[in-house]
């Protein structure tokens, strides 16, 4: 248990971050980019926020993203296998 409890959060704030950190800008063309984590800790947005010309996606919104991106990989790679 205390193996998970110290994975969980490397996984989350890792793996789904940087996922979702590259696959913000693909998705959006290039009009939102996702916050760093040094906007994360002056900032206490939600969803997103406007910042000069591109919208600024959240950070845990961001691990969201890249969680649901993964799942649909994983989606796509089992139909293909098929």
């Amino acid at each position: 248990m205390a193996i998970l409890e110290f994975f969980m959060p490397l996984l989350f704030e890792v793996v789904f971050y940087g996922v979702g950190r590259f696959v913000i800008p693909i998705v959006s063309l290039g009009r939102a980019r996702a916050e760093t984590p040094k906007e994360a800790i002056y900032s206490s947005t939600v969803f997103y926020t406007r910042s000069e010309d591109k919208v600024v996606i959240s950070g845990a919104f961001t691990m969201v993203f890249g969680i649901v991106c993964l799942i649909l990989l994983c989606i796509l790679a089992y139909q293909f296998q098929k």
